[in-house]
């Protein structure tokens, strides 16, 4: 888990629940991320920076889009691929603002994690590597 020192308590949220093989990495500290990013085997991240380090690294990359458009902020890898809502129509998609002033973020919240579990899966196994637990 890579993120800014504000994500600390939500990554120790998913290193208790991940176990053993998740890290929490957040902080100041940009080598962290890029370095995570490199020896990842796939990255899951929203749209950010990091998002795109990874897939300029050649590293699988699954970008999952809110507030932003994938049409023109997908990474550009040939092992990337983008996760957007689609269980409703919302007129504010995409508005490009971090925060969100309408719909408390449900470009986001209604992505559920096995829609996420499901395309990493399927771009690891398009990467010809094995997902184990």
């Amino acid at each position: 888990m890579v993120g800014g020192p504000a994500e600390k308590g939500l990554a120790q949220e998913i290193v208790a629940t991940g176990g053993a093989g998740v890290r929490d990495l957040t902080g100041t500290d940009l080598r962290n991320g890029v370095l995570a990013m490199a020896a990842a085997g796939v990255a899951i991240s929203n749209d950010s920076g990091l998002m795109h380090i990874a897939a300029a690294l050649g590293t699988p990359t699954m970008g999952i889009f809110g507030p932003t458009d994938p049409y023109l902020w997908a990474p550009l890898n040939g092992l990337a691929a983008t996760l957007v809502q689609d269980k409703e129509k919302l007129s504010c998609q995409p508005c490009q603002s971090t925060v969100c002033k309408v719909n408390d973020h449900r470009c986001m919240r209604n992505i559920a994690a096995s829609e996420v579990v499901g395309i990493a899966e399927r771009v690891l196994g398009e990467a010809g590597a094995r997902v184990t637990n």
